[in-house]
């Protein structure tokens, strides 16, 4: 094994469709970055990101059920961050979101999220139902 592959920090954590346990859990990882020595750069795309997906699966997933869980599942090792996050919803189709930048679309509040996450991270891929996101980003 190398370095850049060795287990730096794993957390795994189900909870609650609650944002506010959403956002403890995106600190913590925030904290791990920073202390790893990611620059801020790309803390902030990776935060951002893993925050959109977050609120997607609590909020449009679970519908904010707080009887409904989110799995989470955060692996950072010397050159990677990986997120991984499902919720219980019944997902959606990728196919189905339209793209935010249409110049028809510009002005409705809804549908960056998606467009956002696979912008801003290395690799971000949804499970066929498209109810669990893994978003990965590399370190430079």
């Amino acid at each position: 094994m190398t370095k850049e592959s060795y287990c730096l920090w794993r957390h795994k954590e189900s909870i609650a469709s609650d944002l506010a346990e959403g956002s403890r859990l995106l600190n913590l990882m925030v904290e791990k970055l920073e202390a790893a020595g990611w620059a801020s750069a790309q803390v902030f795309k990776i935060h951002l990101a893993a925050e959109e997906a977050m609120v997607n699966a609590i909020v449009h997933g679970n519908k904010s059920d707080m009887q409904k869980e989110v799995r989470t599942c955060f692996t950072l090792t010397g050159q990677t961050i990986r997120v991984e996050i499902s919720d219980e919803g019944d997902g959606f189709c990728m196919e189905d979101i339209p793209d935010p930048t249409d110049e028809s679309r510009l002005d409705e509040p809804n549908g960056r999220g998606v467009h956002l996450i696979k912008n801003y991270v290395t690799r971000a891929r949804y499970n066929a139902l498209g109810n669990q996101v893994v978003l990965e980003m590399d370190f430079k």
